[in-house]
């Protein structure tokens, strides 16, 4: 965690920050949300972390990842990223394709494992009984 020797006018560059430790899981409460704005066409990439006393925001500025403490309950904070439309979603794609290949899931593709388990081991016992039943007769 930043202690306050990081800031400087309220804005501070991590040293030596590595960009993958920076937009992994979980990594200083870093927290990441995506929007998009049709009127402009544009995907904007928040990178944000709430503390106990303020919102930080990250942005890049001049190739550097920067964060700008912004209080609860005010405005003013800057998306990490802006892409157009079309950039975004080739980027964005790319990105799942390496993710694909990396053997990462979606949280949608590991409900519908866990489901296809649940219901594999839930015939499984339908058949166990059934068999039972056969016996029976």
């Amino acid at each position: 965690m930043l202690d306050w020797n990081d800031y400087t006018n309220n804005l501070f560059t991590y040293k030596e920050l590595n960009i993958k430790d920076m937009l992994g899981i979980n990594i200083n409460n870093v927290k990441c949300d995506i929007e998009y704005y049709p009127l402009d066409r544009t995907y904007r990439i928040w990178l944000f972390e709430n503390t106990s006393n303020c919102i930080i925001s990250y942005h890049l500025e001049n190739g550097e990842v920067m964060g700008t403490r912004i209080p609860y309950g005010t405005a003013g904070s800057v998306p990490f990223l802006t892409l157009q439309s079309e950039l975004a979603k080739l980027i964005f794609n790319q990105i799942g394709i390496h993710l694909e290949q990396s053997g990462n899931k979606t949280v949608n593709e590991n409900l519908i494992e866990g489901k296809l388990i649940a219901t594999e081991k839930h015939l499984e016992d339908l058949k166990t009984i059934a068999f039972k039943l056969l016996k029976i007769q």
